[in-house]
């Protein structure tokens, strides 16, 4: 079994061994009180433009996030390693999760439809209107 160490010898980019510049900030190493929380800090950070259907796009993958975000630029993190979990962040803090589109399944959703706009009143509608009141 191989035992790995910091070194003692002098390293060429630090001007000392490792050891010695890792204990010369041991002060300022801080301890987590909640572990799980380490893996959020290497996620991979990213900014990505909501369509306005509410969608986004990582790693070729669609993601609907919140409706509120359409047309926004929002930051969002994920593992690389998981990319179908990713978190939506607003000012350093985790918002909500993104969901996954399944494609097969969105082509048969059924939507509800626009209103129509309401009906144009025409200029020669009213002009007759009008005349018949005259």
């Amino acid at each position: 079994m191989v035992r790995r160490r910091l070194s003692r010898k002098i390293h060429s980019a630090i001007d000392m061994p490792p050891l010695d510049l890792f204990m010369s900030q041991a002060s300022s190493v801080r301890m987590l009180n909640e572990p799980n929380i380490l893996d959020s800090l290497f996620f991979k950070r990213d900014f990505r433009k909501v369509k306005h259907d509410a969608t986004i796009t990582i790693s070729n993958r669609l993601f609907e996030v919140p409706a509120i975000y359409a047309g926004q630029r929002i930051e969002v993190r994920y593992d690389p390693a998981t990319p179908e979990i990713v978190h939506i962040y607003e000012q350093d803090k985790s918002i909500c999760l993104a969901k996954v589109v399944s494609l097969t399944d969105n082509a048969h959703v059924k939507r509800q439809r626009q209103e129509p706009d309401p009906p144009t009143i025409e200029f020669q509608d009213l002009f007759s209107c009008q005349q018949e009141g005259s």
